[in-house]
């Protein structure tokens, strides 16, 4: 069987070499475009794909409705066809539906960043914890609550230790 090659700006189609289409209406997915007259053109769609302008992925096709239902989109990897939410939303399990990954309830004294498919709360000042629940200022006054009833407990004793002593010795004389 003969082979051809093309010059730049072709490409084979049954054997002969056409001119590629360029411009606003080339086909789509790096196929081959024909031009049958001046305004028209033909796309020579490759496996999988189909329509005008071969923008129609065959492998998404079945699952086109599942995505827009979820406010995905279709994406084929591998010759694999899947459902992939928009940067900053991901796939919530109980709902199946792409939500954002920063809703207003994760941060509850912070600001949500997210940080490729998760989040991270930035707390405002004073305010601590993964979701930002802690307040800093209640936290070091549990502490200072705590040593202060700590030291009251030791002078406690140690009063009771000097009056124990204060009547032994009382006792003795």
């Amino acid at each position: 069987m003969k082979q051809c090659y093309c010059n730049y700006g072709f490409a084979q189609r049954n054997g002969i070499c056409m001119a590629m289409c360029f411009g606003d209406e080339d086909c789509t997915n790096g196929t081959v475009c024909t031009r049958l007259e001046k305004n028209r053109h033909f796309c020579e769609c490759p496996p999988n794909f189909r329509g005008k302008m071969c923008e129609i992925n065959m492998l998404c096709e079945n699952l086109f409705i599942t995505c827009e239902a979820m406010g995905a989109a279709c994406v084929v990897k591998d010759s694999e066809a899947f459902c992939e939410c928009p940067p900053g939303k991901k796939v919530d399990l109980q709902s199946g539906l792409c939500k954002d990954i920063c809703d207003p309830d994760k941060c509850l004294y912070g600001k949500c960043e997210v940080i490729e498919w998760d989040y991270k709360c930035r707390c405002f000042d004073g305010y601590t914890g993964l979701r930002c629940e802690e307040n800093v200022k209640t936290k070091l006054n549990y502490q200072l609550l705590w040593h202060t009833i700590q030291i009251s407990f030791y002078i406690v004793i140690c009063i009771l230790l000097f009056g124990i002593f204060c009547l032994l010795c009382f006792k003795r004389k």
